[in-house]
């Protein structure tokens, strides 16, 4: 019975052991499976009983070396702070010991780290978005009948309509776009 769970297959073959007992008068050559059935399903649940404590056990073994390994800790942090209160903080004989000396980082200088920016540096420059429609004919030509100053300003109307996102340089950027386009 491959891919069957080990409660399933316990189950079934208890129910056809109970099953098979009252025929096996009228099936006599099934007399030596069902005994081995039998002996079967008492082999199975003596062999979880014993997984079960055999899982208990480890358990228990897991929980007390983890304890163990709190009292290591404990024991070695107590006897390291009593080698160096003997030896002293900056002692290289600790090393010895396994515990490396305190000061050792304070004797070889670090140089200093320059304080934070005030501002982010940006690591990669984002192209503007574009625009997802051209500028209408009649915007372009109205753009460029006036004064440069003015047109950059009266050309960044259009885009606030249909690009909301985009910031002011980006939109002086496109600005010059549609004048130059204008021009032509």
């Amino acid at each position: 019975m491959p891919g069957l769970a080990y409660q399933k297959t316990v189950a079934y073959c208890e129910l056809l052991s109970t099953t098979l007992k009252p025929q096996l008068e009228g099936l006599p050559h099934l007399k030596d499976e069902s005994e081995s059935l039998d002996t079967l399903i008492v082999e199975l649940k003596n062999l979880d009983s014993q997984q079960q404590a055999l899982k208990a056990r480890l358990q228990e073994i897991t929980r007390l070396r983890q304890e163990a390994e709190r009292r290591g800790r404990s024991l070695r942090s107590r006897i390291a702070a009593q080698l160096q209160g003997k030896l002293g903080f900056a002692n290289e004989n600790l090393l010895a010991f396994g515990s490396p000396p305190a000061n050792r980082a304070a004797a070889v200088p670090r140089p200093r780290r320059p304080p934070p920016r005030k501002t982010p540096r940006r690591t990669r420059r984002r192209p503007p978005r574009l625009p997802r429609s051209p500028p209408r004919p009649a915007d372009a030509a109205y753009v460029a009948g006036r004064q440069p100053a003015e047109a950059s300003r009266a050309s960044a109307a259009p885009f606030q309509l249909w690009a909301p996102t985009l910031s002011r340089r980006d939109m002086k950027r496109f600005a010059g776009i549609v004048t130059t386009y204008s021009r032509r």
